[in-house]
């Protein structure tokens, strides 16, 4: 039997090849693009802290809009876009992200690194009320 090469079976192994190629590449950078468990609670300490500004900013919004209706001034383009309604829906949304522990930003990792520890430390208690017994 002989085998023909033809540039139809070049562009086929090509192509079969560049695919092997670019899954390989995306599972190396996959492997590489996860989070250690600092990096997670770093991420989850700046939405925290991001939405401690939204909340601030949200609370004066309002405050401002309240004023400048009750004292019959001019509002601005943006307030009357937004509407009282608008910054109240801001505001409860950061409450929300503000609301979360921050025991909770961190990774799953360090949870159990904390109920451990928190474990240890009720034993080792819990041993020296049994020895005053």
């Amino acid at each position: 039997y002989t085998y023909t090469c033809t540039d139809s079976n070049h562009s086929v192994g090509g192509v079969i090849c560049g695919v092997l190629i670019t899954s390989l590449t995306t599972a190396a950078l996959g492997n590489l693009m996860i989070f250690t468990t600092a990096e997670h609670t770093a991420r989850g300490i700046l939405k925290r802290e991001s939405s401690r500004m939204a909340y601030t900013t949200a609370g004066v919004n309002t405050i401002s809009l309240w004023w400048r209706r009750l004292k019959k001034h001019e509002i601005t383009r943006n307030q009357r876009k937004m509407g009282l309604y608008g910054y109240r829906r801001e505001f409860v949304a950061a409450e929300r992200v503000l609301k979360v522990e921050l025991e909770e930003c961190a990774s799953t990792s360090t949870k159990i690194e904390q109920i451990v520890v928190r474990t240890r430390h009720m034993q080792a208690v819990m041993d020296k009320i049994g020895i005053n017994l």
